[in-house]
């Protein structure tokens, strides 16, 4: 399960990006401090792309399985269909009738 993978990664580095903006907000960040920070945030950009297009793709292929399952078995209309034998007069041999 990768993406849960991906999203456990991002969960938890976006809990220390805000614990690093709440020590910013008290006290500053030191260049190391901001180094790491901008180094999570391009990160977190990076898996949230991850993540979106792995959700992407499984909206696509649900798409894909609604679009067929719509789609007729036959493939002909049913304005153009033949009538079913039981719409149908069915006319018997005269040998058949007593």
């Amino acid at each position: 399960m990768e993406d849960e993978t991906l999203s456990a990664e991002l969960a938890r580095l976006r809990d220390q990006q805000y614990s690093a903006r709440q020590n910013e907000v008290y006290g500053g960040l030191s260049k190391v401090e901001q180094a790491d920070y901008d180094a999570r945030a391009e990160r977190i950009y990076e898996l949230t792309k991850q993540v979106e297009a792995i959700a992407s793709s499984g909206r696509t292929q649900a798409e894909q399985r609604r679009e067929w399952n719509k789609s007729s078995e036959t493939g002909t209309p049913q304005s153009e269909a033949r009538p079913i034998a039981a719409e149908r007069k069915i006319q018997r041999p005269s040998s058949l009738i007593r």
